[in-house]
């Protein structure tokens, strides 16, 4: 182990859902990183509080928002700031990013919806003797030098992952038919963690160590 470089954490902390902001905002929004660790962060979102300009923060973590006034101009696109939350929106469309490939072991893994803002993913595998083995992709997006193109293209998007076995599933595997027992202790070493490189496009989904690549399905 290299102590010298900095190590990816998968799975990754969850989403943390953040208050609403009680007031004017714009879409002039950063992210400050204060210490060592996921939570040492202070967001920072411009805006307008009684009558002053300025901007609105709190620490990654905290429950409410603080105003601090600066009185400089606004730089940033007033955004609607309504009072609901939002963070849910069910008339926004799920993704059409849908995968499915059969390996030449017989069994076939599929995703459904990927989302490259959204980790972990289901990951559904059907092995061909009308069993099945449900996992979770855990997925962040891996170290790049050049520009990417936002969301899911024709150009490769690689992906850091882990795909995680449910525990139960292992307690129990001297129990589960033999092609389950089979393709957990053969194709993922009996593991409940599997690192794994992942590569997305707009037409496949490949994913290293399961040796295969899925098509889209369309």
């Amino acid at each position: 182990m290299d102590f010298g470089t900095a190590a990816i954490q998968l799975p990754a902390p969850g989403w943390l859902h953040q208050p609403k902001i009680p007031g004017r905002i714009t879409d002039r929004i950063s992210i400050h990183k204060t210490g060592i660790g996921s939570d040492a962060r202070e967001l920072r979102v411009e805006g307008v509080d009684g009558g002053h300009t300025g901007y609105w923060t709190k620490t990654v973590a905290a429950p409410d928002w603080t105003f601090v006034a600066t009185d400089a101009p606004l730089s940033g696109t007033p955004l609607t700031n309504t009072p609901d939350d939002r963070s849910v929106d069910p008339t926004v469309a799920e993704s059409a990013f849908d995968y499915s490939g059969r390996s030449t072991a017989g069994w076939t893994a599929t995703i459904a919806h990927f989302d490259v803002s959204q980790s972990p993913t289901p990951l559904h595998v059907e092995l061909g003797d009308g069993n099945s083995v449900d996992l979770t992709l855990h997925t962040v997006d891996g170290l790049r030098q050049t520009p990417q193109p936002s969301g899911i293209s024709d150009a490769p998007r690689h992906f850091d992952g882990t795909l995680e076995v449910p525990q139960d599933l292992l307690d129990s595997l001297a129990t589960q038919p033999n092609s389950v027992h089979a393709f957990i202790t053969d194709t993922l070493g009996g593991r409940r963690f599997t690192d794994t490189g992942v590569d997305v496009t707009a037409g496949s989904f490949d994913i290293a160590a399961l040796g295969l690549a899925l098509p889209r399905r369309r």
